[in-house]
């Protein structure tokens, strides 16, 4: 009997220009994307799309390993995925990145 594999267009933190992007790189279903591990996966994608280097795209890789949707990420994934673009920029001499301050403000942006 043949091993079910999950299709990486059947996983919902994948968008049509994710698939594309690991469809060139090699890649197309789930296990492979386990097999490489949370941090070699992200690794390769900021190498063959360098704008791949934010956090919300690495937490789509960690919910997506761990089978959960990414609009119910932990705090563990989400510190998990920037601890990771913190360290990559860190590795390619980028600046840290500065958050936004929101405005509190009632009306105003």
């Amino acid at each position: 009997m043949k091993e079910h594999r999950l299709p990486l267009k059947d996983v919902k933190n994948f968008g049509p220009v994710t698939l594309a992007e690991f469809e060139a790189m090699g890649i197309f279903y789930l296990d492979e994307i386990e097999t490489l591990g949370f941090e070699d996966t992200c690794r390769k994608w900021v190498e063959n799309f360098p704008d791949r280097l934010n956090a919300n795209a690495f937490l789509g890789i960690a919910c997506a390993i761990d089978r959960t949707i990414w609009t119910k990420a932990t705090s563990t994934q989400r510190a998990l995925a920037h601890n990771l673009v913190e360290e990559l920029r860190n590795e390619l001499g980028l600046k840290p990145r500065k958050l936004k301050k929101r405005s509190t403000q009632k009306g105003k942006r």
